[in-house]
């Protein structure tokens, strides 16, 4: 990318940040309250879209070099639609665009670090990673759980894991006692913890139960228990974050625990959310809908 390229697009990203930011702070003082993330996403979200129209319709992708012409404004709104879609998708499909214009993000990921710094209590951050659990699930399952229906747990015990093949030749994890393991003839995989989640919907319950094992978040299967194939749970896609998130509130109440240890346990449930949520990000397709502005 050109010198001048560069400062445009440059200057395009300022442009876009400052307008979020602003649009964010003036509607915090109108409610008179902080707004939280998805408030603010949703700012973020509409000021990107229309600033990426924007880009398209007068042109600047031309003068950015990004879709090999100069943008004529067609006088039918279904051809100047044709042509906006198609700088769009160039313009999202463009490496040095993409890599440049990381507005949402950076935004995104700045509040993610402020709640959690202002999240003090052990009863703060459990509310906060049940909350993620919960959103996650709603989406999945179409139901509308709240935090009060759900316990978490993490534990080590005299329970051993080991590799089993499911029904289709997967490789799967199982949880029994030492003594089974040692009937069956099994090794013993490290057990570094066990993480639960109950859910409780009227009168049932429900439960997801996840390990960590060869760098992933495994579900954790009964030793008898029939599994045609690894059920990818809810809680194997939070599960980074429900561990870190466990460890940093337990850590608020441990006078034993240094200040250093806390702040770190504290970063790491940083990182896990921010990678869920750009994750999150990336495997969602944007489409943008409303009247175009020049």
């Amino acid at each position: 990318m050109n010198e001048n390229k560069r400062k445009r697009i440059n200057l395009f990203v300022r442009l876009t940040r400052k307008e979020a930011k602003d649009k964010i702070l003036q509607s915090q003082k109108m409610l008179g309250r902080k707004l939280n993330r998805e408030e603010k996403k949703k700012i973020i979200d509409e000021v990107a879209g229309k600033a990426k129209r924007r880009v398209a319709i007068i042109g600047l992708s031309a003068m950015l070099g990004i879709g090999g012409g100069t943008l004529l404004l067609a006088s039918g709104d279904r051809e100047i639609h044709e042509d906006t879609t198609k700088i769009s998708t160039e313009l999202d499909s463009s490496k040095e665009f993409r890599n440049e214009l990381k507005v949402e993000e950076q935004i995104e990921n700045n509040q993610i670090e402020e709640e959690i710094d202002e999240l003090n209590t052990k009863e703060e951050v459990l509310n906060y990673i049940k909350n993620i659990y919960v959103k996650e699930y709603n989406s999945q399952n179409n139901e509308q759980i709240t935090a009060d229906n759900i316990t978490l747990h993490r534990y080590r015990s005299d329970i051993v894991l080991y590799d089993d093949i499911s029904l289709n030749g997967e490789q799967i994890v199982r949880k029994c006692t030492e003594n089974e393991a040692k009937e069956l003839g099994k090794s013993i995989m490290p057990n570094n913890g066990i993480i639960t989640v109950s859910i409780k919907t009227g009168n049932e319950t429900k439960g997801e139960r996840v390990a960590y094992y060869n760098g992933k978040y495994n579900t954790v299967y009964n030793k008898d228990e029939k599994v045609l194939k690894e059920e990818k749970t809810v809680l194997s896609k939070v599960a980074k974050i429900i561990t870190a998130g466990i460890s940093r509130a337990e850590s608020i109440e441990q006078e034993d625990t240094s200040y250093s240890q806390k702040q770190e346990y504290k970063k790491r449930l940083i990182d896990a959310v921010t990678e869920y949520e750009n994750n999150k990000n990336v495997s969602q397709k944007t489409h943008e809908t409303g009247e175009m502005e020049l």
